[in-house]
């Protein structure tokens, strides 16, 4: 804080105290109980005014204990029931699709029947303008002169001319012409 606003500086940052994970605090309540019941069986704390007997304090720390097994073995469940969901949500998917692929091409022409199923109406192909069908004749068109590709006419049109070349006939008795 700037010392200007009537609060003194600490001397030391604030360091956050790190909570302990359920596996940590588990074995602390557990330590904590024990010490309780070897040292302080017959000592009443006082906490916040009020007073808790041993007895209670161990119930309370019971409690704790219990509290945060469970959650631990949920999540420990939790993990196996997503793993299944997701197995099952991916082996269902394509028939769900199916079905809802079925159901939305036979009442493709009412809406209110789709929506009875929870779908809603297909939505109809938007024409292309004159200026994106020019501008994807162009690309393609480019595309087609970039990599030097052609038509079947176009390639039948290509003959080569080579000068200079003399091309001896192969014949049965082993080669071309004797000299």
């Amino acid at each position: 804080m700037h010392p200007s606003r009537g609060r003194n500086p600490s001397p030391e940052p604030d360091i956050p105290m790190a909570t302990p994970t359920r596996d940590e605090l588990i074995l602390e309540l557990k330590a904590l109980r024990a010490g309780i019941v070897k040292n302080l069986a017959t000592f009443s704390f006082i906490v916040g005014g009020k007073t808790y007997p041993a007895s209670d304090a161990l119930a309370l720390i019971d409690a704790t204990i219990a509290s945060a097994s469970s959650v631990l073995e949920a999540r420990a469940n939790l993990a196996d029931v997503l793993g299944a969901d997701r197995a099952l949500g991916e082996q269902n998917a394509p028939i769900l699709k199916g079905f809802r692929d079925m159901i939305g091409l036979m009442y493709a022409e009412s809406g209110t029947m789709l929506s009875d199923f929870g779908l809603a109406p297909r939505k109809p192909r938007t024409p292309l303008t004159v200026e994106k069908i020019l501008a994807r004749s162009a690309k393609s068109r480019a595309t087609r002169a970039k990599r030097k590709t052609m038509g079947k006419r176009q390639k039948a049109a290509i003959k080569g001319d080579v000068a200079g070349v003399v091309i001896a006939p192969v014949t049965a008795d082993g080669g071309g012409e004797k000299a």
